[in-house]
């Protein structure tokens, strides 16, 4: 999956989304000459390392229906210079922006309808900053990689411990934007701890949006306004060791001996395949793939039935 470091304990792999088959070649060009994303393969578009973001190709007839009220939200893509990419890119009327503390960011949208996010790997001009470390020349027009995917949640409280608790995933760092009446969360399979052990800390912003893996970014609206899954997303794909796969199998409550992968719902309904790294498959996301054939026990019974012996 163009990660450079050996294969971690888990990793967030894929988000799958759906598009129209007429978008193939604008989404194609969008992703790797708009946006400087490497197409891995047809229509998965991904940075060095992170995941990668996967098209599966609808009929025409299907509506969008990914608005404010869906769980998933957006993919954020971790810029080194976003005046420079911005500049680079040619991308007309984005005006990157210092956003509270959380970050300096601008927002475009792909040709299916996509949110992006490109956000800096450090804050902008003028905001308090904590790294002084400058990027190199060939990091400045092209994404570090996926840094984050960003789905909505009703209750942070349930959503934390399906995460957390239960997937094993490690909280990196909460964001209060208290007057826009939402809580961020990123968490991410890791054994990395933020430089402050304060995880509201501004300090740990910078150092979070320049982790070379992808983050689950949360947002927790305090109003409770209702959320709505989509026909569109068909969810999120994470690979993880033989090791943590038993752990996580463990606080299912499954014994191991019976399941080769699991595919789960979080608390609002987003579907998620959780793998070992050896295993394979996509179709359980990827319907234009066919799932393999299931052997007929009836079939097999009586085939077993003809051929014994008559007494």
């Amino acid at each position: 999956l163009g990660l450079e470091e050996a294969s971690p304990a888990a990793t967030m792999e894929f988000v799958i989304l759906r598009a129209k088959a007429s978008q193939e070649s604008a989404l194609r060009a969008f992703y790797t000459k708009g946006l400087g994303l490497e197409e891995a393969l047809p229509l998965e578009f991904r940075g060095k390392t992170g995941a990668t973001v996967k098209f599966v190709l609808t009929g025409d007839g299907r509506d969008f229906d990914v608005d404010a009220q869906c769980i998933y939200w957006k993919i954020g893509l971790a810029i080194d210079d976003l005046d420079a990419y911005v500049k680079a890119r040619k991308f007309v009327d984005v005006e990157p922006r210092q956003f509270r503390d959380v970050g300096y960011l601008a927002h475009v949208e792909d040709p299916a309808g996509y949110t992006i996010e490109l956000l800096q790997t450090t804050f902008g001009v003028g905001a308090k900053t904590t790294t002084s470390k400058k990027p190199s020349s060939s990091t400045l027009i092209k994404p570090r990689c996926v840094g984050q995917i960003t789905v909505r949640v009703k209750d942070a409280e349930a959503s934390l411990a399906f995460y957390r608790d239960r997937l094993g995933m490690s909280l990196l760092s909460i964001q209060p934007v208290l007057d826009l009446g939402f809580t961020l969360y990123f968490l991410a399979f890791t054994d990395e701890t933020p430089p402050q052990p304060d995880l509201r800390a501004v300090e740990n912003r910078e150092w979070l949006y320049q982790r070379p893996y992808t983050t689950l970014e949360l947002q927790h609206r305090h109003d409770k306004t209702p959320l709505h899954t989509s026909k569109l997303v068909d969810g999120l794909k994470i690979g993880v060791s033989r090791a943590r796969f038993s752990t996580i199998l463990e606080n299912q409550g499954i014994n191991e001996a019976f399941a080769k992968r699991l595919l789960l719902r979080d608390p609002d309904g987003l579907h998620m395949l959780v793998i070992p790294h050896d295993e394979d498959d996509d179709h359980l996301f990827d319907h234009s793939k066919p799932p393999p054939k299931k052997k007929d026990d009836n079939r097999r019974g009586r085939e077993n039935n003809n051929n014994r012996p008559s007494s």
